[in-house]
């Protein structure tokens, strides 16, 4: 079943949508976190967009996943409305991908 793409005029309650989730992941992953940023469309004031909030963690290796790959899966499971893609990126290996949007998606895409 694919979803279809939806544009929405912009919600100043993205950025705090953002913020609560970021201090979730903190939370989540502590110290192994080294940046967590609001990116794409909905992190530009005024921009029609999907309502879907982009995420990227940034991390120093990707290995071992599982070091930061559970603490994401217990997240994700008491997520709160699933508008959110969160992207974990280390210089050292290709990026990795969740979504919270479906608990079928595996890390790796």
């Amino acid at each position: 079943m694919s979803e279809e793409l939806r544009i929405v005029r912009y919600d100043p309650t993205w950025a705090s949508e953002f913020e609560a989730e970021a201090i979730r992941i903190r939370e989540a992953l502590g110290s192994l976190a080294l940046r967590i940023d609001h990116n794409g469309s909905t992190s530009i004031p005024g921009l029609a967009s999907k309502p879907i909030i982009d995420i990227q963690v940034s991390v120093l290796s990707l290995k071992p996943i599982d070091s930061y790959g559970e603490p994401l899966r217990r997240l994700s499971s008491r997520s709160s409305r699933g508008r959110f893609i969160l992207s974990i990126f280390s210089s050292a290996l290709p990026m990795a991908t969740y979504s919270s949007r479906s608990r079928r998606q595996s890390w790796w895409q």
